[in-house]
């Protein structure tokens, strides 16, 4: 016989042996579940329970120290016969002992399902504070035109890069680890800057300190030394100081003109020590460079009519760069009549 809950009526019928009846009735109570599903109680071992606790209402916060690690709740059901389950950062736990805490937000789940199968949720946010991070390390340096920076986020020695001379300005960009929270700055001599775009290149060494600020305020510096190469003439003179007066450091190609006497002459190129540096005199004849000579040095170079072009070829580092110099001596007249 199955029961269901509440009275359940049973008749029972005799019959003698003449054929009379009588019949008697027995009702069955079955008690019916109980569908209680609350909690009577919450009881935490770190912090207070927020807001006090109503067994109607379903979602609290508690706010824990920073220096705690872990956390007891104690959860008492209004039914004894009730039965609870847990959920602890979305993973399933037997009990809601010494719970590891993680910084920030901790959710707690406490299913409360009653005798009758009829389950309610409480939900439980632990709270903890945020540490400020201390991660102040460069994670890469990116730059344009790419250098292909690479170094050890630990090291305390300089970064040294190089470029080529025609290389006059550069962006660089410093990229934290932890690109949430530190700040980059960047220090140029006296100067502080957000941001490094198009930052002029001295010829030489040029300084920058990258700066990583953590969200806790601790630093760390990056010192970045790009060397742009000083692949150029110190200064440029001659035998009849044509020269003197034209030369820029900049400036490649020079001509000067001489008159038909003048048969040689001798050009002082001065340079730094750690340049190779190669020497090439030319005829031009109708634009074209006919009779090269290479030479040790550019003195008393013999000088032909017309167009004497002098190269001047520096190298450095797999870079070279020419200074050429159009050296004109006129051509003597032919003139041969009377005026």
């Amino acid at each position: 016989m199955n029961l269901k809950s509440g009275d359940n009526k049973l008749e029972i019928t005799v019959t003698a042996e003449d054929g009379s009846k009588r019949t008697y009735v027995v009702i069955i109570n079955k008690a019916a579940k109980d569908n209680s599903n609350t909690l009577m109680m919450i009881t935490t071992n770190k912090g207070t329970l927020t807001p006090a606790f109503d067994s109607n209402h379903s979602h609290y916060k508690v706010y824990v120290k920073e220096s705690d690690q872990f956390i007891t709740l104690t959860a008492t059901t209004t039914d004894k016969n009730a039965t609870l389950s847990y959920i602890y950062n979305n993973n399933k736990v037997n009990s809601l002992t010494d719970l590891r805490l993680e910084e920030g937000t901790n959710t707690v789940q406490i299913l409360v399902t009653s005798a009758s199968g009829v389950g309610r949720t409480y939900i439980v946010d632990i709270i903890k504070p945020v540490s400020p991070k201390s991660n102040n390390y460069l994670e890469k340096i990116e730059t344009e035109p790419n250098l292909n920076i690479t170094f050890d986020k630990e090291t305390k020695d300089p970064i040294r890069v190089s470029v080529k001379s025609d290389v006059d300005k550069i962006n660089l960009k410093g990229i934290p680890e932890d690109k949430e929270h530190a700040q980059v700055k960047y220090i140029v001599g006296n100067e502080v800057f957000d941001h490094l775009n198009d930052l002029p290149l001295q010829l030489g060494d040029n300084e920058i300190i990258i700066r990583v600020t953590a969200e806790d305020g601790s630093t760390r510096d990056y010192q970045v030394i790009i060397n742009r190469s000083d692949l150029f003439l110190e200064s440029l003179k001659d035998s009849y100081k044509k020269l003197d007066a034209l030369f820029k450091k900049d400036q490649l190609t020079y001509q000067i003109e001489l008159d038909s006497s003048k048969d040689k002459i001798s050009i002082y190129p001065e340079f730094k020590k750690d340049l190779n540096v190669t020497f090439k005199v030319c005829k031009v004849v109708d634009g074209e460079e006919k009779d090269c000579q290479s030479r040790t040095d550019l003195n008393d170079v013999p000088l032909d009519y017309g167009t004497n072009r002098v190269f001047i070829t520096l190298e450095k580092n797999n870079e070279s760069k020419s200074y050429v110099v159009d050296v004109y001596r006129t051509p003597l007249s032919t003139e041969n009549r009377l005026k």
